[in-house]
């Protein structure tokens, strides 16, 4: 990307690509106990945004509504959030907690 010909806009569109990967890239790599990547990984998440021009990305998340969210994400709502949850639950052998999970979402989680 560094040394790529491109046009400004095909640039500001992998600055804002960049940008929504490096948040995940951080909590993963702090998740891991990779404290220091995970830190330069937070330091540059809102300076990609600032490149691309694009506010909204490096706004805060409450700032932003489901219409302003990048189509490939449409479908992920509170339901599908708690899903997940519970999914995380049971892979952990924790089906105890997946199953409350899904009663109080009211899903159906299998286990």
């Amino acid at each position: 990307m560094l040394d790529g010909k491109y046009s400004d806009d095909i640039g500001k569109q992998l600055c804002s690509a960049v940008a929504e990967a490096l948040l995940p890239a951080g909590w993963t790599s702090y998740d891991n106990g990779l404290h220091g990547i995970a830190q330069r990984y937070f330091l540059q998440a809102p300076r990609m945004p600032q490149a691309a021009g694009d506010r909204l990305l490096g706004g805060k998340l409450g700032q932003r509504t489901p219409e302003s969210n990048p189509p490939y994400i449409a479908y992920f709502d509170e339901v599908e959030l708690a899903t997940e949850i519970g999914h995380c639950f049971r892979v952990l052998g924790r089906s105890a907690e997946a199953a409350e999970r899904g009663a109080v979402e009211g899903l159906s989680i299998e286990l």
